[in-house]
C-alpha cells in the first residue's frame, strides 16, 4: 500500500488516516454481499473508512458479477 499523503480525517477533523481495511457490504433485491478485508484508509480517531479507489472499482465490478449469478447470501475476503 502507498504511504497515506492525507493526513486528518474529513469526518471528523481530528484523526489521523492510517492504512487499514475496511467491511464493504451490498444489497440487492434479496441478496447481501459482505466483502471484508478492503484496504482502506481508517481514521484512528472516529473510525471513518475510505477505500482505496481502485479496490473500491474492484470490489464492485466482482459483487455485480456476483449479483448476475443470484447468491443470496455471500461473505468473501478481499483478494488483490
Amino acid at each position: 500500500m502507498k504511504k497515506n499523503s492525507i493526513c486528518q480525517c474529513a469526518v471528523c477533523k481530528n484523526g489521523s488516516l492510517i492504512d487499514g481495511t475496511a467491511t464493504m457490504t451490498f444489497e440487492k433485491d434479496n441478496s447481501v454481499i459482505v466483502v471484508k478485508n478492503v484496504p482502506a484508509l481508517v481514521c484512528n480517531n472516529c473510525g471513518e473508512e475510505f477505500v482505496h479507489d481502485s479496490a473500491a472499482r474492484e470490489v464492485v465490478s466482482n459483487v455485480t458479477k456476483e449479483f448476475h449469478k443470484g447468491v443470496q447470501i455471500e461473505v468473501v475476503d478481499y483478494a488483490a
